[in-house]
């Protein structure tokens, strides 16, 4: 499947974004290194801060091990229970969970890449779909987390005649009654500012700033499929992209070797408990020639989330 989005105007810029997920072919129409921010934007980036301080970027940053912290969620699998082409949906809620752990201090709210299934239609489905416009559904709509709407690998796992919203949170007690919550009934976040940047340099820095983002990357090359550990120096050249992954951080081998650190979607039996290691710099996979996305959950969420914990 291939998803195109045109025309996205952003600080005078008007080009074609091109995301892309499961089975589907990237072309990018433009070659822009930097960000890409939406126009809820209201701060200076990573980024930009960055090119503005002259400053080396930071070569080593690890939100699994932050001062012996693991501010990330655990690998999850977009297989199971049902094969899905949903990674844009666990990339872009698996990069924005991260970031709310690392905003709250350490508490953890696993967003439900099901909720972005049922609801998100426009951002996807599960023949593919795009993380940017999954951030840019959820700071209108807001989303669930995973205890009241687990994976099940389908386009939608309820139906009704209401507003999806009205069903984005299912809730049973002890006597076997279940019923509905919508959005703004139970715990949800919105995404406060959210936007893509492209390039080594921009990803670096937003990472190192603020944690996890999504990333487009190629995932039909046999050395990635059949990826048991260590860092992936495939420099062959592949066509576009068709899966998103977060990256979480990046670091140095011992023999000197830049690799970002990526978690996947295929279940922690998979690669590195559920992680890869790819050289940086030699844009493996297309990963750093395509566009990734960043989000940044909603201040007043963290703040609710610290006042309910004990």
């Amino acid at each position: 499947m291939k998803r195109v989005n045109d025309n996205i105007m952003i600080r005078s810029i008007l080009f074609a974004l091109f995301f892309v997920a499961s089975n589907a072919r990237f072309r990018s129409p433009i070659e822009l290194i930097g960000y890409v921010p939406s126009p809820l934007i209201t701060e200076e980036t990573p980024y930009e801060a960055w090119i503005r301080s002259g400053k080396p970027v930071i070569d080593d940053v690890d939100w699994r091990n932050v001062n012996g912290t693991d501010f990330t969620l655990e690998a999850k699998s977009q297989f199971v229970p049902a094969p899905c082409g949903s990674c844009w949906s666990f990339g872009s809620t698996g990069a924005l969970s991260d970031r709310i752990v690392i905003r709250s201090g350490g508490i953890r709210f696993d967003i439900s890449p099901q909720g972005l299934l049922d609801c998100g239609e426009a951002a996807g489905s599960c023949n593919g779909g795009s993380h940017y416009l999954a951030y840019q559904f959820m700071t209108k709509n807001g989303m669930t987390d995973t205890t009241c709407s687990p994976y099940r690998g389908v386009d939608h796992s309820n139906w009704g005649e209401s507003a999806c919203s009205s069903r984005m949170c299912r809730i049973c007690n002890r006597f076997g009654t279940c019923s509905y919550r919508a959005a703004n009934e139970t715990l949800s976040v919105k995404v406060e500012q959210f936007g893509s940047i492209l390039g080594v340099d921009a990803m670096k820095a937003e990472i190192s700033a603020r944690g996890p983002i999504a990333c487009s990357m190629y995932a039909h090359a046999d050395v990635f499929e059949n990826y048991k550990g260590g860092i992936i120096q495939d420099t062959t050249k592949y066509p576009g992209t068709t899966h998103v992954v977060n990256v979480v951080g990046f670091s140095k081998s011992k023999d000197g070797v830049p690799y970002w650190i990526v978690r996947n979607s295929f279940g922690t039996y998979w690669g590195e408990l559920g992680y890869y290691r790819v050289e940086i710099g030699k844009n493996i996979y297309n990963m750093e020639s395509s566009n990734c996305s960043w989000a940044i959950p909603d201040s007043e969420f963290i703040s609710l989330l610290k006042s309910l914990r004990v």
